[in-house]
């Protein structure tokens, strides 16, 4: 008779999301490497003052270095310079992700930013993840049991316990808010509904077994 069994058990939660991700980018192509680091340095600084207005709202800020590269048009073949892109990346994290319309607004209209997201998720420090986690363990001692039954012995102790795919993570938005563009009038801007966020766990046990 065997001494052990091992099982993984599994499980996912949905949850309300807590958190909202964006990526506000400005930039500008002009003629010289100069030219191009100040149009995209002016920009960034009317993003820098409307960011402060919100300051309230923004849980993490994160900017980027500046960087400028040359950029080309192909021509009968042949590559020719057209000129340089300068560009600055800034990524939030806003806990209050309802007014991300206001802020995508502002930043489009005041700094001729491009935004990219926003993204769903919940907080790391969220008791979802336990949650999702205990019902992998629920699920690892169901399967064991199940097998144990089948094969008629019976379960014992926990020998070990690991997570092999590092336990819950937070799997992609169940609905992602559709990307702005700068292009688009205030009144055009859709309306921005998270869905759920879908939070996943493994957890793989070995159990010794007894006999019946």
């Amino acid at each position: 008779m065997p001494k052990h069994i091992d099982v993984t058990g599994t499980a996912e939660l949905e949850v309300e999301p807590e958190l909202a991700r964006v990526q506000l980018s400005v930039g500008a192509l002009d003629e010289t490497r100069a030219a191009a680091l100040a149009e995209t340095t002016r920009r960034a600084v009317l993003l820098d003052a409307l960011l402060v207005e919100h300051a309230a709202e923004i849980a993490v800020r994160a900017d980027g270095p500046y960087a400028v590269v040359p950029e080309y048009d192909y021509v009968d073949g042949a590559r020719e310079l057209s000129g340089f892109r300068g560009r600055r990346d800034t990524n939030l994290e806003l806990y209050d992700w309802r007014r991300l319309i206001e802020l995508f607004t502002a930043a489009t209209e005041q700094a001729d930013a491009a935004v990219a997201g926003p993204s769903f998720d919940v907080q790391p420090s969220s008791s979802s993840y336990d949650e999702v986690r205990r019902l992998a363990a629920e699920d690892a001692a169901r399967r064991a049991e199940a097998y144990c039954d089948g094969l008629g012995i019976r379960l014992g102790h926990v020998v070990h316990a690991q997570e092999p795919d590092g336990g819950a993570i937070d799997g992609p938005p169940i609905g992602r808010a559709r990307m702005m563009v700068a292009t688009m009038a205030p009144d055009d801007l859709p309306e921005i509904g998270p869905g759920l966020v879908k939070l996943r766990a493994a957890l793989t046990v070995r159990f010794a077994l007894r006999k019946p």
